[in-house]
This record gives C-alpha cells, sequence and structure tokens, in this order.
C-alpha cells in the first residue's frame, strides 16, 4: 500500500483543484486554497515517494532477514580471522565482517572480540566522547525463539559483555542513513563455539537488513 502513497496524494489535490460537483467549474489556481493544497503537495508528494523507495522502514513491508553464520578472533590470536562484525555494510548487503586493526576498517565495525580476564567478550564500538555507538545485551531469550529484537534502551548498554557458548545476544548498530531517515540495524547472535585458549568464537547471526526495523523472523 505504501507505493502508492504518491498517486493517493495527488489524487486528493486534483480532487479539490477540480472537484466533482454540481456546482459548476473546479475552483481557480488563484484561490488562496488551492495555493495551500498546492504547497502541500509540493512538501508532502516527495516524502510520500520517499517512504515508497525505503524497504527499511519496520512500519511498512516485509522484514529482511539475513541469516549468517561468522568466525571472529581477538586481535592477539594467532589466528588471520577478522576481528569485529560490521552489522552496517551487512545491512546493506555487503559482508558482515570486519578487521577494525586496519586502517579501512577503524572505525566502520560495530562489536569487536577481546580477551579480558581470561574470558572472551563481545565490545561494542563507541565513538570518542561516546553515546552514537553499537549497543549489546544478553537475552534470556532462546535463539531460535526470539523474532524480534527489543527497542528499549534499557536492554542494550555499550559496555563488553562475555560470550558464552551457547548464549543469545541482541545488537543494534552504529547509527547510519539511508538517504531519507536515521536508521540501526538488528540483530541477534548465538555463540556457536568458543575456544577461550585460541581466541576464537563462532556466531549465528540473524539480522534485519531494513532501516530501524527490529522483526527478525519471516
Amino acid at each position: 500500500m505504501v507505493t502508492r502513497a504518491p498517486a493517493l496524494v495527488a489524487a486528493l489535490f486534483f480532487s479539490r483543484v477540480h472537484p466533482r460537483s454540481a456546482r459548476g467549474p473546479g475552483r481557480s489556481w488563484r484561490d488562496p486554497a488551492v495555493r495551500l493544497s498546492l504547497l502541500v503537495l509540493v512538501l508532502v508528494l516527495p516524502l510520500a515517494g520517499a517512504l515508497s523507495a525505503c524497504e527499511g522502514n519496520s512500519l511498512f513491508g516485509e522484514p529482511r532477514v539475513r541469516a549468517d553464520t561468522v568466525s571472529l578472533a581477538a586481535p592477539t590470536s594467532a589466528t588471520t580471522l577478522p576481528t569485529a562484525i560490521d552489522l552496517v555494510p551487512a545491512g546493506l548487503g555487503g559482508p558482515l565482517e570486519a578487521f577494525p586493526e586496519t586502517p579501512a576498517d577503524a572505525d566502520r565495525y560495530d562489536f569487536t572480540v577481546r580477551q579480558v580476564g581470561g574470558q572472551l567478550v563481545l565490545r561494542p564500538f563507541v565513538p570518542l566522547g561516546g553515546g552514537g555507538g553499537a549497543e549489546i545485551g544478553r537475552s534470556t531469550r532462546d535463539f531460535d525463539l526470539l523474532r524480534k529484537a527489543p527497542r528499549s534502551s534499557a536492554d542494550y548498554g555499550e559496555e563488553a559483555v562475555p560470550l558464552v557458548l551457547n548464549g543469545t545476544y541482541i545488537m543494534r548498530s552504529r547509527p547510519w542513513s539511508n538517504g531519507y531517515q536515521r536508521c540501526q540495524t538488528y540483530a541477534k547472535a548465538k555463540v556457536t563455539a568458543l575456544d577461550v585458549a585460541a581466541q576464537t568464537v563462532s556466531l549465528a547471526v540473524v539480522l534485519n537488513e531494513n532501516c530501524d526495523d527490529e522483526r527478525l523472523a519471516d
């Protein structure tokens, strides 16, 4: 129905300019009410078109759910595995893995693996000064039954969370823009393999490629 929004707005406007009435011809273009309608049309029609083109609005359309698996390692490990997850390009159909130790990915990731106090953790990206970064939380829900990520900020934090085998985590990416609005990518992850000694972890990840859409199931 959203794809019809521009046509509906235009139809509404022209019905005001040329009302189908037995009282005579349509209203003059010089009529102040008609001019106001034209102004509204100019302002609203591009917005309606934007909503039509924007697949990333959780109020419209179907969720675009992507399931993937990724193997990560702490940067101090002896492997060449990626060390971070980047939900933003993943939400745009790009790779899920990132290497924040390289100049190209230095500030372009959401969660990185680190070894802290003898355990592996996922640490969200937080820009200098704080705020506007990625967020993560531990979920008590079964991974397969978690069909929607929570939207409340109380369920997320910017602190690193310990990785536990079979543990379920909820994720929210750092903000990004789709050209029309501010977005965040919602995701869930499950630890499917964990080797603290080797500093490696494998995750099953499900994310919604839509903008700001918390649904994680079709």
